[in-house]
């Protein structure tokens, strides 16, 4: 769907658009846990790891595939995903074509009906201002705490972070510095998210708990400062490498094995 030459409403390439970019036939877009054939060479082979029954299947992109865990247990869930960047994931049935500058839209995680719903954030590039010196320190100490200290700041602030970490400002205003202040940059990551989670369930998703998971999700800090401005409690749960288990249900459920056992994960909001 990134390349802007697939239509996930259509499920199918565009060819107008693929002729215009001179790209060269493209094979069928298959869904997560397709199997296309085993290995054939490569290291892995050479190695041992794997043989030439070893099967080769569909997966899928990172936070997406964290997502689809997540929806396993509750398929209504709207995934609050941190890492490098921070994705809103929602699936919904609407599957009429819209437009909206805070989310795209792709093909669900696992291929079934309807669109998913992807609001993107450059949550750590973010940051990058408040990662050196004392700023680093003091971002770090929040990130670490047990609970989020301080009220929020200044509305102008905020307002220009966003527009700082967002890129939309080629020069800071009125010659101001830019701004380092850990809190302030944290705060209008938060409110970015919120208002992508409002476009995400304004496209159809519903009002299914939020869960957020991933590597920043670790800091109940930030997780409490998240719940403050997004308005509703935050749901995590107990895994920490989802993106890799996402992508070995995804292999499991390829493989056609036994009826696998319901997914259970210790939740906590």
């Amino acid at each position: 769907a990134r390349t802007g030459c697939y239509d996930v409403f259509a499920r199918r390439w565009q060819g107008s658009h693929l002729e215009a970019a001179g790209a060269p036939a493209l094979p069928p877009v298959v869904r997560a846990g397709t199997v296309v054939g085993t290995v054939a060479s490569g290291t892995l082979l050479e190695s041992g790891a794997v043989s030439s029954a070893t099967l080769v299947v569909a997966g899928g992109h990172d936070h997406p595939l964290a997502a689809s865990v997540v929806r396993r247990i509750d398929p209504t869930a709207i995934v609050d995903s941190l890492g490098t960047a921070n994705l809103v994931y929602g699936e919904t049935a609407v599957v009429a074509p819209r437009s909206d500058p805070y989310i795209a839209f792709s093909v669900p995680a696992l291929g079934g009906p309807g669109v998913a719903c992807l609001g993107v954030y450059e949550f750590a590039a973010s940051l990058a201002p408040s990662r050196s010196n004392d700023a680093g320190n003091s971002l770090r100490a929040f990130l670490a705490a047990e609970e989020a200290s301080g009220g929020p700041g200044d509305a102008q602030p905020i307002l220009r972070a966003l527009r700082q970490s967002l890129g939309i400002a080629a020069q800071h205003d009125n010659g101001e510095q830019a701004i380092d202040d850990p809190r302030t940059l944290l705060e209008a990551g938060c409110f970015y998210a919120r208002r992508m989670l409002a476009a995400v369930r304004a496209a159809g998703t519903g009002s299914g708990r939020i869960y957020s998971v991933g590597g920043w999700a670790r800091s109940k800090a930030l997780l409490q400062l998240r719940a403050s401005v997004l308005g509703v409690p935050l749901v995590t749960l107990d895994e920490e490498e989802l993106t890799a288990l996402g992508a070995a249900l995804v292999a499991r459920d390829a493989a056609g094995t036994e009826q696998p056992a319901p997914l259970r994960r210790e939740a906590h909001i």
